[in-house]
């Protein structure tokens, strides 16, 4: 992560940076984060996901959600929050509202510099 940091400011870049971080509050790494965004999703679709990508038990999955920050906290820390219980379309237009409010950010961040 640093390194690309690095990579990217001597090339001046200046966009946006998306880290896809599961555990980022768990690990501490939010501090260093200008914004945070949080996909959220109703318990039992989680569960049903999890069960079917990673081939486990429900007893294991919920093992696993209940070993990670509560997904209310992580939202109630975030700066946006994505909710991907409904549709595809739903969950893209969020996505697209969220990258409009980033780039705004960022115009507005260039300006004041």
């Amino acid at each position: 992560q640093e390194r690309l940091l690095n990579a990217l400011e001597e090339e001046q870049f200046e966009g946006v940076v998306i880290w896809d971080v599961p555990l980022l509050f768990e690990v501490g790494a939010a501090a260093g984060m200008d914004r945070v965004i949080v996909v959220v999703v109703d318990e039992a679709i989680q569960l049903e996901r999890l069960r079917a990508r990673d081939w486990t038990s429900e007893a294991d999955a919920r093992a696993r959600i209940r070993s990670q920050m509560p997904v209310a906290e992580k939202a109630r820390r975030a700066h946006h929050v994505i909710d991907n219980s409904g549709s595809r379309a739903d969950t893209e237009a969020q996505v697209r509202q969220v990258h409009r409010a980033l780039l705004n950010d960022l115009r507005a961040m260039r300006a004041r510099a």
